[in-house]
């Protein structure tokens, strides 16, 4: 949980001006869908996770 909250402080919070608590959820939102299907994943040689 720690890694996915450092990646998510540097790659989303840092680089991203947030309006109100609906565009942030809605960020989030995005950046979970990144962060599971489209991200490299090095446990997996660079590839993302096949869809269940």
């Amino acid at each position: 949980m720690e890694r996915w909250v450092q990646s998510c402080l540097h790659e989303l919070l840092d680089r991203c001006l947030l309006w109100n608590e609906r565009h942030l959820r809605h960020a989030l939102h995005e950046y979970e869908q990144f962060h599971n299907r489209h991200r490299a994943h090095q446990a997996l040689a660079q590839a993302a996770p096949l869809p269940s």
